[in-house]
């Protein structure tokens, strides 16, 4: 097995939530708030970035949310949110660090539009361009083209964070 390629350094990836968030600022401006909701763990851990970038720059609430899939088996219906709020006329961004298939966006979006929300927009800090659901990511760091084999692996977390093809 081929060593792994750096594709992004942690001065890169905060180059890309920073613009992202300026990103989601100019298309809701008018929101009277933001919901970043991050699917654990990794999407979670690049929520809680964004959020915190947004934070420093938006003139209304940012609040954070996590929410909680079964990847393996994601047909039953087990999604849970932390913290439990209420949803319903929100502006939600759903984060998640790698879209392959847009599968885990299709299912997380699920029961955030069954409870009303004003506007969903979904945020990836790596779109690997192999959708087969109908999902689309509104924010993409960065469009990555790669072969069915290769793994992209994301480090959000410690002094080493990192995006690398594997």
């Amino acid at each position: 097995m081929a060593d792994p390629v750096e594709i992004l350094n942690a001065d890169a990836i905060e180059r890309k939530i920073e613009r992202m968030a300026y990103e989601i600022l100019e298309h809701n401006h008018d929101a009277q708030g933001l919901m970043i909701c991050g699917v654990r763990e990794r999407g979670w851990q690049l929520a809680e970035m964004v959020a915190s970038a947004l934070q420093s720059i938006a003139p209304m609430p940012v609040h954070l949310l996590s929410i909680r899939l079964d990847k393996k088996y994601l047909t039953n219906g087990q999604v849970k949110f932390n913290p439990d709020i209420k949803l319903g006329g929100q502006v939600v961004i759903l984060c998640d660090d790698v879209m392959y298939s847009g599968q885990t966006l299709t299912y997380a979006s699920i029961p955030i539009l069954q409870a009303g929300v004003k506007k969903l927009e979904c945020l990836v800090l790596i779109s690997r361009n192999y959708a087969s659901f109908p999902i689309r990511a509104n924010y993409v760091g960065l469009a990555l083209a790669t072969t069915l084999q290769e793994h992209v692996r994301v480090v959000l977390t410690g002094d080493n964070k990192a995006v690398y093809l594997e």
